[in-house]
């Protein structure tokens, strides 16, 4: 699954998300430690990196996004994401912003992955719904 590139209207890269529910308005974003004690971070570049990842989150909410967070372990069930993301749902919101596939380049709307993709994210939601949910 891709990631998304979100920028804002003007253009400036704000980060990559893991995944994007565009339609909601939902980034997800799977968090573990691997990624900050990277390279044998230092204690300064580990707290670098956490500074960083803030900035970027704030970013995204700055854009009208709302972002879900979850660890590996909470990955395995996922009743507790699936709580996290309902809740951010909600109602529509407004998102000013651009968002790109991270494969391609072309923004959401004009990427035939994505559109595969979401066709996918449908099925699976159904059967998690079904069966899970």
């Amino acid at each position: 699954m891709p990631q998304v590139d979100i920028l804002t209207p003007a253009g400036r890269h704000i980060g990559r998300c893991d995944v994007l529910w565009s339609r909601e308005g939902v980034v997800g974003e799977a968090d573990g430690v691997a990624k900050y004690l990277e390279d044998g971070a230092s204690e300064q570049q580990v707290g670098r990196r956490l500074l960083a990842e803030e900035e970027r989150q704030r970013g995204f909410t700055d854009l009208g996004l709302a972002v879900v967070r979850w660890t590996p372990r909470e990955a395995i069930d996922g009743g507790e994401i699936h709580t996290r993301f309902q809740r951010s749902a909600g109602p529509p919101r407004s998102v000013d912003a651009i968002l790109r596939c991270s494969c391609c380049r072309r923004r959401l709307d004009e990427c035939g992955v994505e559109a595969e993709i979401a066709t996918w994210r449908r099925m699976v939601a159904q059967e998690f719904t079904r069966k899970v949910w």
